[in-house]
C-alpha cells in the first residue's frame, strides 16, 4: 500500500500513531497471508490503509486549495516519489529472480501482472479474471498491488472533484459524505450480486478512502477544537480523567479487533462488515495523537518502526511467499517464518536505502520535477521489460523446458467445451439457452440423459457427447458454476444456486429425463453438506419418473494445475520425460470423499462411478491422456481437457450409457467401484 509518512514539506503534521495504525494494518496482512489461523480476517489491514491514505491525500489537498497553493503538476511528482521508487525495486526484484527460476507460463503472468501493477490497474485486471476458474490466489505473483491500483485510481479522481468545488465555491463535506454513500452503497448491492465487483472496483471502495476525507475535513475545519471543548466539558462534568478521545481510540481498536478475528475467508466481503475496520480505523485516528492509547501504545517506537516500513513490507510480502510457494509445494512453518523475516528485512533496507534519501531530497519544484520524471522513466522501463516476459510467452528461450508442448494448457480453452453462459452458467442472472437441450432428438423419441451439476458437470460433456453410445439418447446439459446437484439447497456465497435448481427442477417436469448424471466438485469441507440433501434430491427425481441416477465421485486433485505439477515433477526430478502416471502432488485426501459418497449411493441405491478408481492406482494418477500422449489430463487442478474428457467417458462407457430397462424404476445394476 502507498502510506509512506507524509513529511513537513506536504504540510501536514507527522503523526507517530498513524504509523502504530498502519503497523497494526500491514502485520494483520502479513499474517493472513503467511499464518491465516493467527488472523482470520486480516485482509482487513488493506481497509485500514485506504482510510489513512484516505485522511493523508484528502488532508494535503484540502489545506493546499485552503491556501491556493494546491499545483497538479506538484500533486502528482510528490506522489511519483513516493510510490514509484519501493515499487520499481521489488518488481526489477521479481523480474530478476524469476528470469532463472519461473517456468515461461509463470514468467509470462508474473510480466502482465508488472503491466497491470505499473500502470495501476492490477485491480481490473484481477477483476476480469474473478471467478470458477480463476488461479488460485497464492499462484498470482502480484496480486497484493491490486489495493494499490485502487488508491491511485482515487488518486487522480479525488483531487479533480475537491478542486472543481473548490472553483465553483461548494461546501465540501456534503459531496464527500453524498458520493461516499453512494459508494457504500455501491459495495452492499455488489457484494450479494457479484462479489469480485464489490471487492476489486474502484467505485465499491471509494466511500473507505472518503471516510479519511471526512476527519481532513472535520481536521481542517476547526471542528476539531469544538471536539476539545466537548471532551474538556465531558471531563469536567464525569469528574474523570478518561476522555472522549480516550473511549474513541478504545472502542476503533475493539472494532478492528472484532474484524480480525470474527470474519474469516468465507465471510461475505466487504459490505456492511468493512464498517468494522474501516469504523475502527476512523475512530483511532480522529481520536488524535492525545488519546491514551494512541499515545502510549500505537506511537511506541517498535510499533511505529513497523509503520515506518509498512509499504516496502507490504509490497515485499506477497512476491516472496510467492516464490516459496512456487518452488515448494507445502512451505513449512519454519519457511514461511523465514520468508516474513526476509521480508521485513528487504523492507527495512529499500525504506533506509531507496525512501529515507528521497524523502530528506529538497523540495524545490526544479528538483522534484526532475527526481519524478527519471523515476518515471524507470518505472516505464519496469513496465516494458513486463511486456515483453508477457508478449513473448515468458521468454521461453531462457530454458530448455520440456513441459513447453504441457504448459500451454495454462490456457486452455475450456469455455467452449464446457458452453460457457449457455449451459454452463456463471452465478448471474442467467438462464439456460435452448442448445442445451437436444429438443429434436427428443421430438424423435429419443430418451433424455441429462448433466446436472457444476464445472465438473459441464466438463464431462464434451466426452459424453462424443462418445458414440451417446447418439441413442438426447444429452441435456444444466451446470451452474460451484452449485451442487441438489434440491432445496441455499449454497454459501452463491445465492443464485436454489433458483437456477428450481428452473432445473422445472426443466426435468418438461423433458422428462430417464438418465440424470450427477458431478459436482463435492463439498471438502464440513462447512457445506449438500451430500446431506442427496436423499431427498434422488426421492424427488424417482418420483418424477426418472429411471437411472448416476452419481460421479470426485476426479483427482492436484495441489496446483496438472500442468504446473508436473513442470515442478521436473525440475525437482531432473526428468527427461514426463510422467503418464504419478503420486506426486496428488490430493490425496479425495480418496475420503471417495469412500464416502460411494457408501451414500450404495445406501440409496443409486448407480456411482469413481473417476479416481479408473485414473488411479498404486503407481499414481493419470497425468497425460494415454491416447494422446502430448496432452494432459486436465488443464487446472481438477477439470478435464477435452481429450481428458473422451477418455474418462470412454472408460465408464458401458456403465454410464447402460439403456434402463423398460417399466423399471429401480436401477440397474449397481456399478462397482
Amino acid at each position: 500500500m502507498n502510506n509512506s509518512p507524509i513529511g513537513q514539506n506536504e504540510s501536514v503534521d507527522y503523526r507517530p500513531d498513524i504509523d502504530g495504525l498502519r503497523a497494526i494494518a500491514v502485520v494483520s496482512v502479513v499474517a493472513f497471508h503467511a499464518f491465516p489461523g493467527l488472523a482470520p480476517g486480516g485482509y482487513v489491514g488493506v481497509d485500514i490503509f485506504f482510510v489513512i491514505s484516505g485522511f493523508l491525500i484528502s488532508s494535503i489537498i484540502m489545506k493546499g486549495l485552503d491556501q491556493n497553493s494546491f499545483s497538479f503538476a506538484d500533486f502528482y511528482a510528490r506522489r511519483i516519489l513516493r510510490i514509484f521508487p519501493a515499487l520499481i525495486v521489488v518488481l526489477g526484484s521479481c523480474l530478476i529472480f524469476g528470469w532463472f527460476t519461473l517456468v515461461p507460463h509463470k514468467y509470462q503472468q508474473l510480466g502482465q501482472e508488472i503491466e497491470a501493477g505499473t500502470t495501476f490497474v492490477a485491480n481490473i485486471l484481477f477483476w476480469r479474471q474473478s471467478g470458477y476458474f480463476d488461479t488460485a490466489a497464492e499462484a498470482k505473483p502480484l496480486l497484493h498491488l491490486w489495493s494499490l491500483g485502487v488508491e491511485e485510481q482515487f488518486y487522480i479522481v479525488w483531487p479533480l472533484v475537491l478542486y472543481l468545488c473548490a472553483r465553483a465555491r461548494m461546501k465540501q463535506l456534503p459531496v464527500i459524505v453524498a458520493i461516499m454513500v453512494v459508494s457504500f452503497a455501491a459495495n452492499c448491492y455488489a457484494v450479494r450480486i457479484e462479489a469480485a465487483d464489490a471487492f476489486y472496483l474502484p467505485h465499491a471502495r471509494f466511500w473507505e478512502l472518503l471516510a479519511g476525507a471526512v476527519l481532513a475535513w472535520f481536521k481542517l475545519s476547526g471542528a476539531t477544537r469544538v471536539k476539545s471543548a466537548i471532551d474538556q466539558s465531558f471531563q469536567a462534568r464525569t469528574g474523570r480523567t478518561i476522555s472522549l478521545a480516550d473511549l474513541e481510540s478504545v472502542i476503533g481498536l475493539c472494532l478492528i479487533a472484532i474484524a480480525l478475528y470474527r470474519l474469516n475467508k468465507d465471510s461475505l466481503f466487504p459490505g456492511w462488515r468493512a464498517l468494522l475496520p474501516v469504523g475502527g480505523a476512523f475512530l483511532l485516528i480522529s481520536a488524535g495523537q492525545q488519546a491514551w492509547l494512541n499515545r502510549n501504545v500505537l506511537s511506541n517506537r517498535a510499533i511505529v518502526f513497523i509503520g515506518l516500513i509498512s509499504y516496502p513490507l507490504y509490497l515485499w510480502h506477497w512476491p516472496v511467499l510467492y516464490f516459496i510457494r512456487t518452488n515448494v509445494l507445502v512451505p513449512s512453518t519454519a519457511q514461511l517464518v523465514g520468508a516474513m523475516a526476509l521480508s521485513v528485512l528487504l523492507a527495512w533496507l529499500t525504506y533506509v536505502v531507496v525512501e529515507l534519501p528521497l524523502r530528506r531530497s529538497k523540495s524545490r519544484w526544479r528538483s522534484l520535477s526532475l527526481s519524478a520524471t527519471a523515476t518515471a522513466a524507470i518505472m516505464a522501463a519496469v513496465l516494458g521489460a513486463g511486456f515483453a516476459a508477457n508478449i513473448t510467452n515468458g521468454l521461453p528461450q531462457r530454458n530448455l523446458d520440456n513441459v513447453a508442448s504441457v504448459l500451454q494448457y495454462r490456457k486452455y480453452n475450456y469455455w467452449i467445451d464446457y458452453r460457457n453462459d449457455h449451459c454452463l452458467l456463471f452465478g448471474k442472472e442467467q438462464i439456460f439457452s435452448p442448445i442445451c437441450v437436444e429438443a429434436d432428438k427428443i421430438a424423435a423419441g429419443a430418451p433424455v440423459l441429462a448433466i446436472w451439476g457444476d464445472s465438473h458437470g459441464a466438463h464431462l460433456y464434451r466426452g459424453i457427447k462424443d462418445n458414440p453410445a451417446s447418439d441413442r439418447f438426447a444429452i441435456a446439459q444444466f451446470t451452474s458454476s460451484s452449485c451442487p446437484p441438489v434440491f432445496d439447497f441455499d449454497k454459501v456465497g452463491v445465492p443464485l444456486c436454489r433458483p437456477i435448481n428450481d428452473s432445473i427442477r422445472k426443466e426435468f417436469g418438461e423433458i422428462k429425463p430417464k438418465v440424470v448424471v450427477l458431478a459436482h466438485d463435492w463439498p471438502q469441507s464440513e462447512k457445506e453438506d449438500a451430500l446431506d440433501r442427496l436423499a431427498g434430491t434422488v426421492e424427488i427425481l424417482r418420483n418424477m419418473g426418472v429411471e437411472r441416477i448416476v452419481l460421479i465421485g470426485p476426479v483427482p486433485h492436484w495441489e496446483g494445475t496438472l500442468p504446473d505439477v508436473l513442470s515442478r515433477y521436473v525440475g525437482e526430478h531432473h526428468s527427461a520425460t514426463l510422467p503418464g502416471r504419478m503420486t506426486f502432488g496428488v490430493v490425496h485426501h479425495m480418496e475420503d470423499i471417495d469412500r464416502d459418497m460411494a457408501g451414500r449411493a450404495a445406501t440409496l441405491g443409486i448407480e456411482y462411478i469413481s473417476p479416481i478408481k479408473q485414473l488411479c492406482n498404486t503407481d499414481g494418477c493419470l497425468t497425460m491422456v494415454p491416447d494422446a500422449p502430448d496432452i494432459p489430463m486436465a488443464w487446472d487442478a481438477a477439470h478435464f481437457t477435452r481429450e481428458g474428457s473422451r477418455y474418462f467417458v470412454n472408460l465408464v462407457a458401458e456403465k454410464l450409457f447402460a439403456l434402463p430397462r423398460l417399466g423399471s424404476t429401480a436401477p440397474a445394476n449397481t456399478l462397482t467401484r
